[in-house]
């Protein structure tokens, strides 16, 4: 069976699955070159159909993501809110549109808050006029007409596909099969309590179900926890853009001082806490931006990072471990939109009574396009009588396109490189880490690039983690983060024991939960870790998911005596991680980074601006 598995509007992406595994994965903004890019992911499908062998006409099932209970997707797409609204956008969202609806009970209607940023080349035209003649109804946001109008959009570009074909699926269960079928849980057959949480999603922002014995089962939904909504409007407190800052908030609470996060954290405390695996109110504000401006202010800004990571902590930790107590699974998977705090996860990873913990690449909506062709695949092996055991978990997520030789080598001569860097044809792994240790910046892009927010390897900008200069070397060459930002580090399997403190053995393949490290690992990479707690977000590392890349980091052990380099995303800053060859080449010549490896084919420039 064929599917094709769609997440449209914001966060759009598509991926294909055929002989039970998913084979082929996208994000649109790679293809577009505009980060966060919403609207229809029309060149991931194409992409994803090529690398399938498949045509449309030989997809079984379209299985889309979410029920469709709301408009306001379509409309956030037409303004490419994630894309282009600045901080200045966000705070006007606030005092235009949500205080004269929540305090002075106005009828607002977004679109005209923002009728300057409407973008009607996002969907095409027959599209556009049935919206917008029909806009009093969509507002509405009945099920069965925003999933008619989500046909109409997906049969506007491929209008062979029938309608009996396409499938819509419900949020947080494609959050828990993302979660499940990305880890290893599913090879070992054992029992799995999958928790998934976000801001929203279906009418719903969290759910707790378990995997025993192939059978899922939901045992408790939630609607009413603000976890989400707090961070993110504490982001925009903060003066950073929301649904893209909030890891900067999280990476900034660690330097506040005790009485500042504690005076902060005493605000936050007033409002929700857990009973059991409910949510309860102590009091219930109004809205989540105004009630805490008032309440926060002249409390220092990294007491007020402090103060809600704290509470982020404390609330969402409390709710698993009374869910791991209450149903006796000490296995956790975890997703959703609030399963990128990796410094959450490094608590619920390490907590008493849990045996194991998992957290998947870009858990959050992001990467249900994966998630919806697994919970998809599963309710047709139900109905159908078949085994679920036949779905194919994922070994990897090096599931995008592929860098050819054939595209190095026009890369080469249209650029004309050879007249300003010197090249390396077949350049093997130890050869880069002999450059790495030098203190060259490499920045790798090579085989299939990697499906979500963290770079593994593939698309990575790759550095010495020894020397905490090259945190602001790649700063200025490059990455332009925020002086508290700290970088990450792959790390060799024979390392993890002598680098991270990691009591249950977790293994964390994606970057997706954080650790305190030893001291041996404070010691070998500086530059790869949080500078005011020592805390590091790994790529657990093992040789067959990525041999040449494994390799470079053998080699780099060989030479210094650190398992480990620093490893964080190639692109722009401000543009999206890069797709191929010819976006990695973009970066060389517009930037000061020193050298790329386009698959084994190394390109350093002559000059460089730093010395070494």
């Amino acid at each position: 069976m064929n599917i094709l598995g769609l997440n449209i509007e914001e966060d759009c992406s598509a991926a294909i699955m055929a002989n039970n595994a998913v084979i082929a994965a996208c994000s649109e903004e790679r293809f577009r070159r505009q980060k966060c890019y919403s609207g229809f992911p029309l060149q991931s499908i194409e992409f994803c159909l090529k690398r399938a062998g498949l045509a449309i006409e030989e997809i079984d099932l379209v299985a889309v993501c979410d029920l469709g209970t709301t408009h306001m997707d379509i409309v956030f797409s037409y303004l490419q809110r994630r894309s282009r609204f600045t901080v200045n956008d966000y705070v006007r969202e606030a005092h235009d549109f949500w205080y004269p609806r929540l305090y002075e009970n106005k009828d607002v209607e977004y679109l005209d808050v923002f009728k300057d940023k409407i973008d009607t080349s996002v969907f095409p035209e027959e599209f556009n006029k049935e919206f917008f003649s029909n806009y009093s109804l969509y507002k509405k946001s009945n099920v069965n007409d925003i999933q008619n109008l989500k046909k109409l959009l997906i049969r506007s570009y491929f209008p062979q596909i029938p309608l009996e074909k396409i499938k819509f699926f419900p949020h947080h269960q494609i959050h828990g099969f993302y979660g499940y079928f990305s880890s290893y849980f599913p090879l070992n057959g054992q029992d799995v309590l999958i928790v998934t949480a976000d801001s929203w999603g279906d009418n719903e922002n969290g759910m707790i179900a378990k995997f025993q014995n192939g059978n899922y089962e939901i045992l408790h939904t939630v609607d009413n926890h603000n976890l989400g909504r707090v961070f993110r409007n504490m982001t925009l407190f903060l003066g950073m853009k929301p649904y893209e800052h909030e890891y900067k908030v999280m990476g900034l609470a660690p330097y506040a001082p005790e009485y500042s996060a504690k005076a902060a954290y005493k605000i936050f405390d007033q409002i929700m806490d857990v009973d059991g695996i409910n949510f309860i109110y102590k009091v219930k504000p109004r809205d989540y931006y105004f009630w805490f401006k008032q309440r926060l202010e002249g409390i220092r800004f990294d007491g007020v990072a402090a103060g809600v990571q704290n509470y982020f902590e404390d609330r969402i930790v409390k709710w698993i471990s009374n869910a791991v107590k209450k149903f006796n699974i000490h296995r956790v998977c975890f997703s959703g939109g609030l399963a990128m705090n990796i410094k959450a996860n490094m608590i619920m990873g390490q907590m008493e009574g849990i045996k194991d913990f998992f957290v998947a690449a870009s858990p959050d909506d992001n990467s249900n396009c994966i998630g919806v062709c697994f919970l998809a695949m599963y309710r047709h092996l139900q109905e159908n009588l078949g085994d679920w055991k036949s779905i194919q978990p994922l070994k990897d997520m090096y599931l995008g396109p592929q860098v050819e030789d054939s595209e190095i080598k026009k890369i080469i001569d249209d650029y004309e490189l050879e007249k300003i860097c010197d090249i390396k044809i077949n350049a093997q792994p130890d050869f880069i880490a002999q450059r790495l240790s030098q203190g060259i910046v490499v920045g790798r892009c090579a085989g299939n690039m990697e499906f979500g927010a963290r770079a593994l390897g593939n698309r990575s900008i790759l550095s010495d983690p020894r020397n905490i200069a090259a945190v602001n070397r790649i700063n200025r060459i490059i990455k332009k983060r925020d002086f508290w930002m700290p970088f990450a580090p792959v790390i060799l399997d024979t390392y993890w024991d002598k680098y991270l403190l990691n009591n249950n053995k977790l293994y964390s393949p994606y970057m997706t939960i954080g650790f305190k490290t030893s001291s041996a690992g404070a010691k070998d990479m500086p530059a790869a870790i949080h500078s005011a707690d020592k805390t590091t977000r790994p790529q657990m590392l093992r040789r067959e998911t990525n041999p040449y890349y494994y390799d470079i980091v053998s080699e780099f052990e060989k030479i210094t005596g650190v398992g480990a380099i620093l490893n964080t995303s190639f692109n722009l800053h401000g543009y999206p991680i890069i797709l191929n060859a010819k976006d990695a080449a973009d970066v060389l010549i517009q930037t000061d980074l020193d050298s790329i490896l386009l698959n084994n084919t190394y390109i350093e420039k002559k000059q460089k601006v730093f010395d070494y």
